[in-house]
Protein backbone atom coordinates (compact mmCIF):
# COMPACT_ATOMS: atom_id res chain seq x y z
CA UNK A 1 0.00 0.00 0.00
CA UNK A 2 1.42 3.38 -1.06
CA UNK A 3 0.34 7.02 -0.98
CA UNK A 4 0.88 9.53 -3.79
CA UNK A 5 0.56 13.31 -3.40
CA UNK A 6 -0.06 15.40 -6.54
CA UNK A 7 0.24 19.15 -6.04
CA UNK A 8 1.30 22.50 -7.46
CA UNK A 9 0.88 26.09 -6.35
CA UNK A 10 -0.31 27.14 -9.83
CA UNK A 11 -3.71 26.34 -11.36
CA UNK A 12 -4.41 24.85 -14.77
CA UNK A 13 -1.15 22.95 -14.99
CA UNK A 14 -2.70 19.47 -15.25
CA UNK A 15 -2.76 18.09 -11.70
CA UNK A 16 -6.27 16.67 -11.80
CA UNK A 17 -5.79 15.18 -15.26
CA UNK A 18 -2.58 13.47 -14.13
CA UNK A 19 -4.20 12.28 -10.91
CA UNK A 20 -7.43 11.12 -12.52
CA UNK A 21 -6.51 9.65 -15.91
CA UNK A 22 -2.82 8.80 -15.62
CA UNK A 23 -2.35 7.69 -12.01
CA UNK A 24 -5.74 6.45 -10.83
CA UNK A 25 -6.45 3.83 -13.56
CA UNK A 26 -2.94 2.36 -13.19
CA UNK A 27 -2.07 2.90 -9.52
CA UNK A 28 -5.58 2.23 -8.23
CA UNK A 29 -6.91 2.75 -4.72
CA UNK A 30 -8.74 5.82 -3.40
CA UNK A 31 -8.57 9.30 -4.86
CA UNK A 32 -8.75 12.27 -2.48
CA UNK A 33 -9.17 15.88 -3.59
CA UNK A 34 -8.15 18.88 -1.48
CA UNK A 35 -10.06 21.56 -3.34
CA UNK A 36 -12.63 24.29 -2.75
CA UNK A 37 -12.59 26.55 -5.82
CA UNK A 38 -12.06 24.44 -8.96
CA UNK A 39 -12.99 21.19 -10.66
CA UNK A 40 -11.14 18.02 -9.69
CA UNK A 41 -10.79 14.53 -11.17
CA UNK A 42 -14.48 13.81 -10.53
CA UNK A 43 -15.16 15.50 -13.89
CA UNK A 44 -13.67 12.40 -15.53
CA UNK A 45 -16.35 10.19 -13.94
CA UNK A 46 -14.01 9.02 -11.17
CA UNK A 47 -15.13 8.59 -7.54
CA UNK A 48 -13.39 11.28 -5.46
CA UNK A 49 -13.46 12.03 -1.72
CA UNK A 50 -13.29 15.82 -1.52
CA UNK A 51 -11.99 17.86 1.42
CA UNK A 52 -11.04 21.47 2.04
CA UNK A 53 -7.60 22.13 3.52
CA UNK A 54 -9.42 23.38 6.61
CA UNK A 55 -10.72 19.82 7.04
CA UNK A 56 -7.19 18.47 7.39
CA UNK A 57 -7.89 16.35 10.52
CA UNK A 58 -10.76 14.53 8.76
CA UNK A 59 -8.65 14.05 5.63
CA UNK A 60 -5.67 12.82 7.67
CA UNK A 61 -7.89 10.25 9.37
CA UNK A 62 -9.22 8.96 6.05
CA UNK A 63 -5.69 8.78 4.64
CA UNK A 64 -4.30 6.79 7.56
CA UNK A 65 -7.32 4.49 7.73
CA UNK A 66 -7.11 3.60 4.02
CA UNK A 67 -6.43 -0.05 3.28
CA UNK A 68 -5.52 0.53 -0.38
CA UNK A 69 -3.22 2.80 -2.35
CA UNK A 70 -4.23 6.46 -2.20
CA UNK A 71 -3.78 9.45 -4.50
CA UNK A 72 -4.24 12.95 -3.09
CA UNK A 73 -4.77 15.79 -5.57
CA UNK A 74 -4.21 19.21 -3.93
CA UNK A 75 -5.73 22.18 -5.75
CA UNK A 76 -3.77 25.41 -6.10
CA UNK A 77 -6.40 27.22 -4.04
CA UNK A 78 -5.60 24.97 -1.07
CA UNK A 79 -1.86 24.48 -1.66
CA UNK A 80 -0.48 26.88 0.98
CA UNK A 81 -2.94 25.94 3.69
CA UNK A 82 -2.48 22.21 3.06
CA UNK A 83 1.31 22.46 3.30
CA UNK A 84 0.96 24.60 6.42
CA UNK A 85 -1.04 21.79 8.00
CA UNK A 86 1.59 19.25 6.96
CA UNK A 87 4.29 21.46 8.47
CA UNK A 88 2.35 22.11 11.67
CA UNK A 89 0.97 18.62 12.27
CA UNK A 90 3.37 16.42 10.28
CA UNK A 91 2.46 13.90 7.62
CA UNK A 92 4.69 14.60 4.61
CA UNK A 93 6.53 11.36 5.38
CA UNK A 94 3.30 9.44 4.77
CA UNK A 95 3.57 10.07 1.03
CA UNK A 96 5.81 7.61 -0.78
CA UNK A 97 5.81 9.78 -3.90
CA UNK A 98 5.08 13.45 -4.54
CA UNK A 99 4.20 14.21 -8.16
CA UNK A 100 4.66 17.78 -9.44
CA UNK A 101 3.52 18.66 -12.98
CA UNK A 102 5.38 21.24 -15.05
CA UNK A 103 4.43 23.08 -18.23
CA UNK A 104 6.65 24.93 -20.75
CA UNK A 105 5.35 28.48 -20.23
CA UNK A 106 7.67 30.87 -18.40
CA UNK A 107 5.15 31.26 -15.58
CA UNK A 108 4.56 27.51 -15.44
CA UNK A 109 8.28 26.76 -15.07
CA UNK A 110 8.77 29.50 -12.47
CA UNK A 111 5.87 28.27 -10.35
CA UNK A 112 7.09 24.67 -10.68
CA UNK A 113 10.50 25.71 -9.35
CA UNK A 114 8.80 27.53 -6.46
CA UNK A 115 6.71 24.45 -5.71
CA UNK A 116 9.78 22.18 -5.68
CA UNK A 117 11.71 24.59 -3.43
CA UNK A 118 8.75 24.74 -1.04
CA UNK A 119 8.62 20.95 -0.85
CA UNK A 120 12.36 20.61 -0.22
CA UNK A 121 12.13 23.30 2.48
CA UNK A 122 9.27 21.33 4.04
CA UNK A 123 11.56 18.31 4.33
CA UNK A 124 10.60 16.23 1.29
CA UNK A 125 13.15 13.51 0.61
CA UNK A 126 14.52 13.95 -2.90
CA UNK A 127 14.01 10.34 -3.96
CA UNK A 128 10.26 10.69 -3.45
CA UNK A 129 9.82 13.58 -5.88
CA UNK A 130 8.58 12.91 -9.42
CA UNK A 131 8.20 15.53 -12.19
CA UNK A 132 5.70 15.14 -15.05
CA UNK A 133 6.51 17.41 -18.00
CA UNK A 134 3.08 18.36 -19.33
CA UNK A 135 1.90 20.02 -22.57
CA UNK A 136 5.14 19.16 -24.38
CA UNK A 137 5.20 19.83 -28.12
CA UNK A 138 7.05 16.83 -29.57
CA UNK A 139 4.71 15.65 -32.33
CA UNK A 140 6.94 16.75 -35.22
CA UNK A 141 9.93 14.96 -33.73
CA UNK A 142 7.97 11.80 -33.01
CA UNK A 143 6.22 11.66 -36.39
CA UNK A 144 9.46 11.66 -38.38
CA UNK A 145 10.94 9.03 -36.09
CA UNK A 146 13.83 11.16 -34.87
CA UNK A 147 16.43 9.76 -32.55
CA UNK A 148 15.66 9.45 -28.84
CA UNK A 149 18.19 12.14 -27.95
CA UNK A 150 16.51 14.54 -30.40
CA UNK A 151 13.23 14.18 -28.50
CA UNK A 152 15.08 14.89 -25.27
CA UNK A 153 16.70 17.95 -26.81
CA UNK A 154 13.31 19.21 -27.97
CA UNK A 155 11.96 18.81 -24.43
CA UNK A 156 15.00 20.55 -22.89
CA UNK A 157 14.50 23.51 -25.21
CA UNK A 158 10.95 23.93 -23.92
CA UNK A 159 11.92 23.67 -20.25
CA UNK A 160 15.08 25.78 -20.25
CA UNK A 161 14.47 27.37 -16.84
CA UNK A 162 13.48 24.13 -15.13
CA UNK A 163 16.44 22.23 -16.59
CA UNK A 164 18.80 25.05 -15.57
CA UNK A 165 17.44 24.89 -12.02
CA UNK A 166 17.95 21.11 -11.94
CA UNK A 167 21.59 21.62 -12.92
CA UNK A 168 22.11 23.75 -9.80
CA UNK A 169 19.94 21.63 -7.48
CA UNK A 170 21.39 18.10 -7.17
CA UNK A 171 18.32 16.87 -5.29
CA UNK A 172 16.13 17.43 -8.36
CA UNK A 173 16.16 14.67 -10.97
CA UNK A 174 14.10 15.14 -14.13
CA UNK A 175 13.28 12.13 -16.31
CA UNK A 176 12.84 13.50 -19.83
CA UNK A 177 10.88 10.38 -20.78
CA UNK A 178 8.14 11.33 -18.32
CA UNK A 179 6.24 13.77 -20.50
CA UNK A 180 2.76 14.31 -21.90
CA UNK A 181 1.84 16.17 -25.10
CA UNK A 182 -1.11 18.58 -25.20
CA UNK A 183 -4.22 16.37 -25.21
CA UNK A 184 -7.25 17.93 -26.93
CA UNK A 185 -9.28 14.88 -25.92
CA UNK A 186 -10.33 16.24 -22.54
CA UNK A 187 -11.84 19.43 -23.91
CA UNK A 188 -13.69 17.35 -26.51
CA UNK A 189 -14.94 15.02 -23.77
CA UNK A 190 -16.29 17.96 -21.79
CA UNK A 191 -18.08 19.31 -24.87
CA UNK A 192 -19.64 15.88 -25.47
CA UNK A 193 -20.47 15.40 -21.76
CA UNK A 194 -18.50 12.15 -21.79
CA UNK A 195 -16.44 10.77 -18.91
CA UNK A 196 -12.99 9.21 -19.27
CA UNK A 197 -14.14 6.09 -17.45
CA UNK A 198 -16.98 5.48 -19.91
CA UNK A 199 -14.89 6.34 -22.93
CA UNK A 200 -11.87 4.18 -22.16
CA UNK A 201 -14.08 1.14 -21.49
CA UNK A 202 -16.16 1.65 -24.66
CA UNK A 203 -15.42 -1.14 -27.17
CA UNK A 204 -18.28 -0.34 -29.56
CA UNK A 205 -17.43 -0.82 -33.24
CA UNK A 206 -18.44 2.70 -34.33
CA UNK A 207 -16.71 2.32 -37.68
CA UNK A 208 -18.81 -0.73 -38.46
CA UNK A 209 -21.97 1.07 -37.35
CA UNK A 210 -21.12 4.00 -39.62
CA UNK A 211 -20.84 1.60 -42.57
CA UNK A 212 -24.18 -0.03 -41.69
CA UNK A 213 -26.05 3.27 -41.38
CA UNK A 214 -24.49 5.03 -44.36
CA UNK A 215 -27.07 4.27 -47.05
CA UNK A 216 -30.25 5.92 -45.81
CA UNK A 217 -29.08 9.25 -44.38
CA UNK A 218 -25.29 9.74 -44.74
CA UNK A 219 -25.26 13.00 -42.74
CA UNK A 220 -28.15 12.31 -40.40
CA UNK A 221 -27.95 13.05 -36.64
CA UNK A 222 -27.31 9.41 -35.70
CA UNK A 223 -24.34 9.10 -38.06
CA UNK A 224 -22.95 12.41 -36.78
CA UNK A 225 -23.22 11.04 -33.23
CA UNK A 226 -21.46 7.83 -34.24
CA UNK A 227 -18.71 9.80 -36.00
CA UNK A 228 -18.16 11.91 -32.89
CA UNK A 229 -17.96 8.82 -30.69
CA UNK A 230 -15.49 7.21 -33.09
CA UNK A 231 -13.34 10.35 -32.94
CA UNK A 232 -13.40 10.37 -29.13
CA UNK A 233 -12.71 6.64 -28.98
CA UNK A 234 -9.72 6.96 -31.33
CA UNK A 235 -8.27 9.88 -29.37
CA UNK A 236 -8.80 8.03 -26.07
CA UNK A 237 -6.94 4.96 -27.31
CA UNK A 238 -3.99 7.11 -28.38
CA UNK A 239 -4.10 9.11 -25.13
CA UNK A 240 -4.17 5.91 -23.08
CA UNK A 241 -0.96 4.74 -24.77
CA UNK A 242 0.72 8.10 -24.11
CA UNK A 243 -0.45 8.15 -20.48
CA UNK A 244 0.81 4.61 -19.91
CA UNK A 245 4.24 5.50 -21.26
CA UNK A 246 4.48 8.53 -18.99
CA UNK A 247 3.21 6.52 -16.01
CA UNK A 248 5.88 3.86 -16.54
CA UNK A 249 8.53 6.59 -16.73
CA UNK A 250 7.49 7.80 -13.26
CA UNK A 251 9.15 4.67 -11.89
CA UNK A 252 6.98 4.46 -8.81
CA UNK A 253 8.73 2.32 -6.21
CA UNK A 254 6.79 0.07 -3.85
CA UNK A 255 6.66 1.23 -0.23
CA UNK A 256 8.61 -1.82 0.94
CA UNK A 257 11.43 -0.93 -1.46
CA UNK A 258 11.56 2.66 -0.17
CA UNK A 259 11.61 1.49 3.44
CA UNK A 260 14.46 -0.95 2.83
CA UNK A 261 16.49 1.69 0.95
CA UNK A 262 16.25 4.17 3.83
CA UNK A 263 17.04 1.42 6.32
CA UNK A 264 20.34 0.82 4.58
Amino acid sequence: MSNILVLHNYGGIGKSTIAGVMLYPRFGGELFSIETANDDASRFGIPVRRFAATEFPAYFQMLTLATTNTITDVGASNFVQFLNHLGRHGGLHLFDHVVVPAEPSDRGQLETIKTIMTLFNAGLQADRLRIVLNKVETQAVEIVGAAHQDTHQTIRSQFIDLVAYAETEPRLQINLDCYLPPLQLFASMAAANCSWDDLISDTTDYRGLLVQTGKDNPRGPERLRLSQRLFLQTMAQKADTVLTRAYNALNLVAIDDITSEHAE
